[in-house]
């Protein structure tokens, strides 16, 4: 009587081409878990971004001598850019593959993160922001929904 715990054991076999798909497969799904955690990590930019925008409010009023609108650009412009670009980086991410739109995406979130840091007054923090909403749809027709859908896939 065998136990079910032996269910999970490694079939022996002497066909080297068995062996070299489980290879493959095992590649392959190691590429799979390497995507979801840099996918992963994408979607916590943002997270972390709006969070630290939304922390530092109180002080970028201060310091750059923001009024209570250019405030409140801050927040919505990144929303509203954030929300009209899903439909479009979605249909981007079909036409020219996915894995290039994130990098673009991901590289361009870089750029205004940086211009962002750069910012002098709100007259110019304000465009920069709206240029990281605008870039946040690039990388989410990657997003964590996409990455398991793969993984299950290449189980099969």
């Amino acid at each position: 009587m065998l136990s079910s715990a032996l269910d999970d054991e490694p079939q022996h076999t002497t066909n080297p081409a068995a062996h070299t798909a489980s290879l493959g497969a095992s590649k392959m799904a190691l590429a799979a878990r390497i995507a979801l955690v840099v996918v992963l990590v994408a979607e916590l930019m943002d997270v972390l971004d709006q969070s630290v925008v939304l922390t530092a409010i109180p002080t970028l009023q201060h310091s750059l001598g923001a009024t209570p609108a250019a405030v409140q650009w801050l927040t919505a412009g990144y929303a509203l850019t954030l929300a009209l670009g899903l439909i479009t980086g979605g249909r981007l991410g079909d036409t020219y593959g996915r894995r290039r739109v994130f990098l673009i995406g991901t590289a361009v979130f870089t750029l205004a993160s940086l211009l962002c840091g750069l910012a002098t007054g709100a007259g110019t923090l304000i465009p920069a922001r709206v240029l990281q909403g605008a870039r946040s749809r690039g990388d989410d027709p990657a997003d964590p929904g996409d990455p398991p859908r793969h993984l299950r896939r290449r189980r099969q």
